[in-house]
Formats: C-alpha cells, structure tokens, sequence
C-alpha cells in the first residue's frame, strides 16, 4: 500500500530504487544464506527483505508527507 501512496505523491523513481535495491539485496542474500541453512535461511532473507522495503518505502512517505506543499 505504501508503495502506491508513493506512486500517487510522484514519487516513482523512488519506489523503482527501493525495489531494484531489494532484488539485489535478495539475489545475493539468498545465494549466500540458502546453501548453508536452506529454507530457514531463505525464509529469514525474504522477511529482512519485506521488512526493509517496507521500511525504506515509510520513511520516505513521512518525508513527503511532512513537506510544506507549494
């Protein structure tokens, strides 16, 4: 939801970095992770993963919303 708000406030380019950061993020993680602790590990990558883009894509919906309008 909060990724559409930020679509909504103009702020695409944004939410396109946070995701392109996160398959990164979750490529590299996962082939670091799964060979040693399998599903757990995988599990434990998708839930940093989730959480972090979530996270990244709040702050930056306060800030917006935080600003004085023109």
């Amino acid at each position: 939801m909060v990724d559409g708000v930020l679509k909504g406030l103009g702020e695409q380019l944004a939410t396109f970095r946070y995701s392109l950061f996160d398959s990164v993020f979750r490529i590299a993680a996962i082939w670091l992770v799964v060979p040693q602790y399998g599903m757990m590990g995988f599990l434990g990558v998708m839930a940093v993963s989730n959480l972090m883009t979530c996270g990244l894509n709040m702050r930056r919906m306060m800030k917006q919303i935080k600003k004085p309008s023109p």
